[in-house]
């Protein structure tokens, strides 16, 4: 078969009609030439040579198709061979009359316009010509008039070869244009998905790493789970500078002590020449490259790393190497912001202690100084002084002193929300959800525990879980009625999220990876230590159920 991806369906036409016309012609002509009582010999011998060279030629048409020179020689030589076959075989009246179609076919749709045109037309004219010499007793007029027939059926078999090969060239074009746009429209189709995943993972990992002030060692190791999910395949690492003397590698998944040693050693030598606004690339081994950028901004806090294998495409590599350089200019900003927040509240403690100093020493310690020197002179001057004096010096010194507390007990109220009995958590997540009720017609029910003890961190991620819940249930669950509830028992705390709605499948919204809500939920669950668990039934509604353990969400987050 001829080799031409394109249009290997026409070059398979093209092929089998040779084959086709070669039997049908022999056939033809081995039935003719019996019944004339031809040499059967010579007959036989003429077919055998006939059949070489078709299949020759056939071989030889594969592997010039691309091949002008070549080609233009064999559709000669192949002309030449059917008109000399042609001229002792009755001229247009030889059987092999519609063989001599082959190469006229293969000029029609391999050669260019103006070639095809002179080619055609010297071959139409030979054809003619070879049955003119074979009849040369009728005048040329008269020649045309008697082989009409097969003038006409040449020039219009001819004519609608040539109209097909040029649609059937010109449907190719177009689908080769569709082809081509196809496979633009999934290559953008790829980035669009490759960069919605991007933004989702960026927006998550910057919901972790900016919920509240957590210490140097907990932002580096939510950066390198982040980071890791750049190239699931290869390994995140951060080079921490602390100690320079005893630096150390970083990393959440375990590395070899080789690897190690040899990013510490390169790292180390190199470190001044990787910079914070561009990703530094080394091959690090045979196999694997390291992709390095400085976490600075102010201060130089270390190096953030991406192992990769060597094979990973170029272009996948620059994506992620961007994506490095994001993460590690959000790392240098969050871990600056840790630092100002860590120095901002102890100048608060401080602030506030010398407030409460003040207010204490202007109030409270001047009236208790009073009391004190009011009742040193009444001691001094017992004995002078009369009964009465006694109990009015000594209510005196009793209004002085309730009045002192008086003062003592309002500054205290004053620090204490608790003592003032207000639960800004429980109010402002109140006048949130009834806000949202009044909106959407939905009735929602809120149930909360005590929460007081709580960190301001995890109940800003309380907060968070809840609304992100209760707008999915009326946004998506189409519910009529929603039950939060906050619940301690022993030594757990429960949160439920439960409505009335149609449900979802869990499997097709966790693949789908097309909204933010679900993905929310469970990274500021996994950042409490969470245990989460969902239950969604069709037409049934949903139920979020998460339970942490105390100790995890009472303790300091440093």
């Amino acid at each position: 078969m001829f080799k031409n991806d394109s249009t290997h369906n026409l070059n398979d036409l093209i092929e089998n009609y040779r084959i086709i016309s070669v039997i049908l012609t022999l056939s033809i002509y081995l039935i003719n030439g019996t019944l004339s009582q031809f040499n059967v010999f010579t007959m036989f011998l003429l077919a055998l040579c006939i059949i070489v060279s078709a299949w020759l030629l056939l071989y030889l048409y594969r592997l010039s198709l691309q091949q002008k020179t070549r080609l233009f020689l064999l559709l000669s030589i192949e002309t030449i061979g059917i008109s000399l076959l042609m001229l002792p075989t009755g001229g247009l009246r030889s059987p092999f009359i519609w063989y001599f179609l082959n190469p006229l076919l293969i000029m029609s749709y391999y050669l260019q316009a103006k070639e095809k045109v002179f080619y055609l037309t010297a071959n139409f004219l030979l054809l003619f010509f070879i049955g003119y010499q074979q009849e040369q007793t009728l005048s040329l007029a008269d020649f045309f008039l008697t082989h009409s027939n097969i003038i006409l059926s040449y020039l219009l078999i001819l004519t609608l070869v040539n109209m097909l090969f040029g649609y059937y060239k010109l449907l190719n074009s177009k689908r080769e244009a569709l082809r081509e746009a196809k496979e633009k429209l999934e290559h953008s189709n790829n980035k669009i998905k490759a960069l919605i995943e991007d933004l989702l993972l960026t927006y998550e990992a910057v919901q972790s790493l900016s919920s509240g002030p957590r210490g140097q060692s907990k932002v580096l190791e939510i950066l390198l789970e982040f980071t890791g999910k750049i190239a699931p395949t290869g390994q995140a690492v951060f080079y921490l500078r602390n100690d320079p003397q005893r630096p150390s590698i970083q990393s959440l998944q375990p590395i070899s002590t080789e690897i190690k040693l040899r990013m510490l050693q390169y790292i180390g030598d190199n470190y001044d020449k990787i910079a914070r606004d561009a990703v530094f690339k080394h091959p690090l081994t045979a196999k694997k490259q390291l992709f390095l950028v400085k976490v600075a901004n102010i201060r130089d806090y270390g190096i953030l790393g991406l192992l990769l294998a060597k094979e990973e495409q170029e272009g996948k590599q620059e994506e992620r190497a961007l994506s490095l350089l994001f993460f590690a200019r959000l790392a240098a900003i969050l871990l600056e912001k840790e630092e100002l927040e860590a120095v901002n509240h102890e100048l608060a403690i401080a602030d506030e202690q010398n407030r409460i100093a003040d207010d204490i020493h202007d109030s409270v310690l001047q009236r208790l100084f009073a009391s004190s020197c009011l009742i040193y002179d009444i001691i001094r001057q017992w004995e002078q002084i009369a009964d009465h004096e006694k109990k009015e010096q000594l209510t005196l010194v009793m209004n002085t002193i309730q009045s002192s507390l008086k003062d003592l007990r309002a500054t205290i109220y004053n620090l204490s929300s608790k003592k003032r009995q207000i639960n800004l958590f429980k109010e402002n997540l109140t006048a949130y959800l009834k806000d949202l009720e009044q909106l959407s017609g939905v009735q929602i029910h809120l149930e909360l525990a005590e929460v007081d003890f709580l960190e301001t961190s995890v109940k800003k991620a309380l907060y968070r879980i809840i609304i992100e819940s209760v707008g999915n249930a009326i946004r998506h669950g189409e519910s009529s009625q929603i039950w939060v509830k906050l619940r301690l028992v022993e030594d757990k705390m429960i949160l439920s999220i439960k409505d009335d709605g149609c449900g979802f499948d869990l499997d097709e919204a966790t693949a789908a990876k097309g909204g933010l809500g679900l993905s929310n939920i469970k990274t500021l669950s996994r950042i409490l230590n969470g245990s989460l668990s969902i239950n969604s039934v069709q037409d049934s509604g949903t139920t979020i159920e998460i339970v942490f353990a105390n100790p995890d969400i009472t303790k300091k987050l440093a």
